[in-house]
């Protein structure tokens, strides 16, 4: 076979049979035409146009044979794009040491990873020969995103970001890379490369091997220079929070303080308070092969005389102690910081707590007075923290109204309550409210509201303290019910259970209203006090409740397939709503010999409840103004919102001055704007940059009200919890997309790389089809018009 007819191969369209026969039929006609002329044309003739027929169906049958022809490859050499990723991120802050030949040792040894960066790599001279040497040069800076960055701001920007999505920009570049060309729509787009610059981090979670995948399809290959040490360097980390963050007169709390390690290069380390930058006591703990120890500070704040309240802000500080550093306790003496620690940034953690000099103003209605009411007052008139109103209905026209025995700065009785019907302002002057039973004769109808408005709106407490607080079944009773069971924790039904034994629920264990000192069993208390006579039971309790206490009767009147809850609460709007749902409670104030221990959980339950709720509600005991946080730990950044409120609705029309202190000292006034409710709260939005303790206050121009707040920030990134590199992740990279890893002093490799691999761009061999070239067309055409005139002149057409 000659070596031309290797490189070609036929395809009829119409397939073999059909093209066979068609040439055949065609061949056979044209015969049959010549062979069957009169004897009139003579035979040469006849068989010359015959043969001139024969070869034009010989060219027609090689054009339905389809024929094609290997066209062999052609190679031209082109310009290709390169995309400079540089990570930005903090990580790249770090320094560690390395050997690189193109810069000094004692340059490399100081200098951070970016820095060392900018001398190799990105050098005003490098970049000039890569814009040379490439038909397209883009530079991007990337951390949690991708932007484009001139070279100048990138040699003196400083790397801030806080998370590194290294695989999806590399995705993105990546994809951008692929399409359009540079000028000519028509001619296929030259080969990218991306150059990543980075030491491997990634915060994202993408996995790696689906951040390849993708990096796979888009045919864009990756040549990565790894810059940083994999070797985790030793840290340790610091957490600290308060048992109470606020406070009431002479209470003490205690600030906790947990300090981790990564590993057993540090065997000791040491924990100082500070107030006020003055330091105030130390710790020093040893580790003895575990990954974190633990340790507390005992702290009595107090609030300076002459103001409500105050906010007071601790330091906690670990130090870190290696093998041959002694670890004498060295009370009080100022910590020396190891520069071989990964970060100290994780080295200190602010405490804030407030403190209130005021007693919690309670007031409690009571409209149909029995042994619970009075031993519950009584208990909470034996502290001295608590101020105590009492409002009792003795029928149908007598109200009696009791106040504390310890007089009380400010405005009369008659500001905190009025004892007929109770108001909107009335009722905020008090920090909570307790109901006894039969409270329709004080908040009949939509006076209810008055009462949902107190805790949604205002932030108050409320208490239920004998189940349900309306007995009545008139019509003002019944639209009172309904308008309260929106803010009560349970749904009420019509039976009662009595003679109940009360047992914990597992909330119970953790809760601090259930935290009795020297009772080491809540159950067994539980077990030896006396049964609560009568309790309402519930067809529900409400999905954001909190069950602290159940009951399981022997006698129940209306008996329930589940355990009725006895002592549940829930956060509603702004305040809070605890309900006791039963009544003999006050069995366990007159206790026998034998229950002697138990002798002060009556009053210290009822005492500590209502110093949890006065304390957890929006307004510190006594104070006509209020700012609360949105966190009081953000990060550099984070949004926090500020909102400050009143007590009287009508004092936010007066003019408020909130002034924010910065870590650095610097005051600034803060514009506060209204909130969309109608209600009494005015809002100011803060960014802080800066990690550092910020101060906030508020006051009244036209009163002496003020409140005050604090908060911290914190930069908890991974980008500085973990700090070693992943020269790993690139390598992995580079290798799967076909391109390579330098070495921080390899640049030149660069172009070596690019010139061997990348530098033509060839074409594969091709088959293309031959029976529509010009010269067959011709042919076909020309012996047919030949044969034709020949024939006419012949008289044969």
């Amino acid at each position: 076979m000659p070596d031309w007819l290797s490189h070609i191969r036929f395809d009829p369209p119409l397939g073999w049979p059909a093209t066979i026969s068609m040439v055949i039929a065609m061949l056979a006609a044209a015969v049959w035409q010549y062979a069957s002329r009169p004897g009139d044309v003579q035979r040469a003739r006849r068989i010359v146009l015959c043969i001139i027929r024969g070869v034009a169906l010989v060219a027609i049958a090689w054009a339905l044979a389809g024929p094609t022809a290997l066209v062999p490859s052609r190679t031209q050499r082109v310009r290709q794009r390169l995309i400079v990723l540089v990570d930005t991120s903090a990580s790249m802050a770090r320094r560690d040491t390395f050997t690189a030949p193109t810069v000094e040792q004692s340059r490399v040894s100081a200098a951070s990873r970016i820095e060392l960066l900018r001398d190799t790599w990105l050098t005003h001279d490098f970049l000039s020969r890569l814009r040379r040497g490439f038909a397209d040069l883009k530079i991007y800076a990337f951390d949690a995103e991708l932007n484009a960055i001139d070279p100048d701001v990138l040699a003196s920007r400083e790397p801030e970001g806080q998370a590194t999505n290294l695989f999806e920009v590399l995705q993105t570049a990546a994809e951008s890379a692929v399409p359009g060309d540079l000028g000519n729509a028509a001619a296929p787009a030259p080969p990218a490369w991306i150059l990543l610059l980075s030491d491997g981090h990634d915060t994202s979670g993408t996995p790696l091997a689906a951040a390849i995948d993708g990096l796979k399809q888009s045919g864009c290959a990756v040549i990565s220079v790894p810059t940083g040490s994999a070797n985790p360097r030793p840290d340790v980390a610091l957490t600290a929070w308060p048992d109470a963050e606020v406070l009431l007169k002479n209470q003490s709390t205690a600030i906790h303080a947990v300090v981790s390690r990564t590993d057993d290069s540090y065997p000791v380390a040491r924990i100082d308070l500070f107030k006020d930058d003055l330091p105030i006591d130390s710790r020093t703990v040893a580790f003895d092969g575990r990954s974190l120890v633990k340790t507390r500070f005992s702290v009595s704040p107090s609030t300076p005389p002459g103001r409500p309240s105050a906010v007071h802000t601790y330091r906690v500080v670990v130090t870190p102690v290696t093998s041959d550093q002694p670890a004498d306790s060295g009370r009080l003496k100022p910590p020396v910081q190891l520069a071989q620690e990964a970060s100290t940034v994780n080295n200190s953690r602010w405490v804030i707590i407030q403190t209130s000099n005021e007693r919690v103003r309670v007031i409690l209605y009571e409209g149909s007075p029995n042994w619970d009411t009075r031993f519950l007052a009584r208990a909470l008139r034996s502290d001295d923290r608590i101020d105590l109103t009492t409002v009792y209905a003795l029928g149908p026209q007598r109200t009696v109204i009791q106040a504390s025995d310890t007089p009380r700065p400010g405005p009369d009785l008659q500001g905190y309550v009025a004892p007929d019907q109770p108001t909107e302002r009335s009722l905020n002057r008090f920090d909570a409210v307790i109901l006894g039973n039969g409270i329709e004769r004080f908040f009949p109808g939509p006076h209810a509201d008055l009462l949902v408005n107190y805790v949604r709106a205002h932030g108050g407490a409320l208490v239920l303290a004998r189940g349900q607080p309306i007995s009545d079944t008139t019509e003002p009773a019944r639209d009172a019910r309904a308008r309260l069971g929106m803010i009560e924790p349970v749904e009420w039904s019509h039976g009662v259970a009595v003679h109940t034994e009360i047992q914990p629920t597992p909330a119970a264990v953790t809760d601090p209203l259930m935290r009795f000192d020297g009772i080491e069993s809540l159950a067994d208390m539980l077990r030896d006090l006396p049964d609560i006579q009568v309790v309402t039971t519930v067809s529900g309790v409400k999905p954001a409740a909190i069950v602290l206490l159940r009951q399981e009767s022997s006698d129940a009147r209306t008996p329930s397939e589940a355990p009725t809850p006895a002592l549940a609460y829930h956060s509603v709007g702004q305040g809070r709503v605890l309900a006791m749902l039963g009544s003999g409670l006050w069995r366990w104030s007159l206790l026998p010999d034998r229950l002697s221990i138990y002798d002060a959980v009556y009053r210290r339950f009822w005492t500590r409840a209502v110093h949890w709720l006065a304390l957890g509600g929006r307004f510190l005991p006594g104070s006509d103004l209020s700012i609360h946080l949105s966190t009081l730990s953000a990060h550099p950044g984070e949004t926090v919102v500020a909102t400050v409120a009143a007590r009287d609705p009508e004092a936010l029309a007066r003019s408020l001055d909130l002034t924010l202190t910065h870590p650095d000292g610097r005051a600034e006034i803060v514009g506060l704007t209204s909130t969309a409710e109608a209600d009494s709260r005015m809002i100011a939005t803060l960014s802080p940059r800066h990690p550092g303790l910020y101060r906030l206050s508020v006051s009244a121009r036209q009163s002496d009200a003020t409140a005050a707040a604090a908060f911290t920030v914190y930069d908890r990134s991974i980008e500085h919890l973990d700090t070693a590199a992943r020269p790993g992740n690139l390598a992995a990279i580079s290798e799967a997309t076909g391109g390579a890893v330098l070495g921080i002093d390899e640049r030149e490799k660069l172009f070596d790389l690019i010139e061997s691999t990348g530098g033509k761009r060839g074409e594969a061999d091709t088959w293309r089809p031959v029976f529509d070239q010009p010269i067959v067309l011709i042919l076909i055409a020309g012996l047919l018009g030949v044969e034709w005139f020949a024939r006419r002149r012949s008289g044969m057409a």
